[in-house]
């Protein structure tokens, strides 16, 4: 349940003026699970190998490599580390291997383990309003690299070209397409969520979202909408509630009397019950 409520607060609508209604603590807990599933939904690892595999019309040749196929594609390891300030650090370690034919005449294989870094910015989309993610500083680190051509001077600078050539154009944009994907699960989130037949709740932020070296922070605020379209109207003496110190590095949630009042109002006539405000 948790996990489902940090993805809406996180399509929340930025930048409203609202009343207080909780915080929301996104540790990594949740952005491991949500990058790894983007990767894993979204196959695009073994889509990009097959882009490279299949180059289109007037694509750009590699010198001294014809017919190149990219296959056995690793299935991806990923580390995350959160950037005080700036966002997330992503480090995507992987494999494959690089056939074709070589300026030698023979066929070549090289197998490559690599780790592929990029810094993920937290960001809040001018348009629509809602935090995104947009990488920065791609990089391809080689780890090993092995191949059935002969040890020397010529083949290894051949290979080193090649794969200069080769991954960083294969492997960087599989980085921003998974943010893409995640994004883009994050977007569907903003539309009103119904509460029973009663009516409807959004989430409106009440400052940009803030990364810390141990989670993003979100404080949000619920506009609450009857079914007939009259807004429930919230107290604006509430305060906001504050996570006590040394608290847990996974993804935690504190909700306001606030919060809770708006939501059961919505709820009121089927639970045939009265709110009353006690101090």
């Amino acid at each position: 349940m948790l996990c489902s409520l940090s993805l809406v607060l996180c399509g929340l609508l930025a930048g409203t003026r609202a009343d207080p209604g909780g915080l929301l603590r996104l540790g990594m807990d949740i952005m491991n699970h949500e990058v790894q599933s983007a990767m894993e939904e979204s196959h695009i690892l073994e889509k990009m190998a097959a882009e490279a595999s299949n180059p289109q019309p007037g694509g750009k040749a590699i010198k001294g490599l014809s017919n190149m196929k990219v296959k056995d594609v690793l299935e991806p390891v990923i580390t995350l580390n959160f950037v005080p300030g700036v966002g997330i650090s992503q480090c995507v370690s992987t494999g494959m291997t690089i056939t074709g034919k070589s300026f030698t005449g023979g066929n070549m294989e090289i197998n490559v383990v690599l780790n592929i870094t990029a810094t993920d910015r937290l960001l809040q989309d001018e348009e629509a309003g809602t935090p995104v993610f947009r990488s920065e500083g791609c990089e391809v680190i080689l780890v090993s690299v092995k191949t059935n051509l002969p040890n020397n001077k010529a083949i290894n600078k051949f290979v080193d070209s090649t794969l200069r050539k080769v991954l960083p154009g294969l492997m960087c944009p599989a980085i921003d397409a998974v943010l893409e994907y995640v994004n883009k699960k994050w977007a569907k989130l903003t539309d009103p969520m119904p509460v029973d037949k009663m009516g409807t709740v959004k989430y409106a932020l009440t400052s940009p979202p803030a990364t810390t070296a141990s989670h993003i922070q979100v404080d949000f605020s619920p506009v609450v909408q009857l079914q007939e379209g009259q807004l429930i109207q919230l107290a604006t003496d509430g305060s906001l509630p504050e996570f006590p110190e040394g608290s847990a590095k996974d993804s935690q949630l504190l909700l306001s009397a606030t919060f809770l009042t708006a939501e059961l109002a919505l709820l009121q006539k089927s639970l045939e019950v009265k709110l009353k405000d006690k101090r």
